[in-house]
């Protein structure tokens, strides 16, 4: 049988992919976000006392 038409049979579409995979390139955005934020936590310490206060927040959305 032809490629293109086992593709065209069982295939999934474009617009399927593209639902599939948004899910997993949010998870990897807020996963990157999440170790920049580890990364900088201690600096969220030196400010204390002196009314400087840094920190990183990650606002998730919701759905």
């Amino acid at each position: 049988m032809p490629r293109t038409l086992v593709t065209e049979i069982a295939g999934e579409s474009e617009e399927s992919q593209s639902l599939r995979e948004q899910p997993n390139k949010k998870v990897w955005i807020l996963t990157k976000g999440s170790d920049t934020c580890r990364r900088f936590v201690g600096i969220r310490g030196l400010g204390k006392g002196k009314g400087l206060t840094l920190g990183c927040y990650v606002h998730w959305p919701r759905h």
